[in-house]
């Protein structure tokens, strides 16, 4: 017996919004953490690219 089409796709929809939520989580931890080391004044060119890079992901996801 198969679940019926709505179900499955409304399983699929919050499992989607699950995981944009956890990548979303990630992302804001390590830009967290680049904050702490812009505070402490040790970001080096390589931190700015990831930083951007992760700043565009976030938007995306969003």
């Amino acid at each position: 017996m198969t679940p019926p089409p709505s179900f499955t796709e409304n399983n699929s929809a919050k499992l989607k919004s699950k995981t944009k939520e956890i990548e979303m989580e990630k992302i804001v931890k390590e830009l967290e953490l680049f904050k702490v080391k812009r505070d402490k004044g040790s970001l080096t060119k390589a931190d700015s690219l990831r930083i951007d890079y992760l700043f565009n992901q976030y938007q995306k996801l969003k």
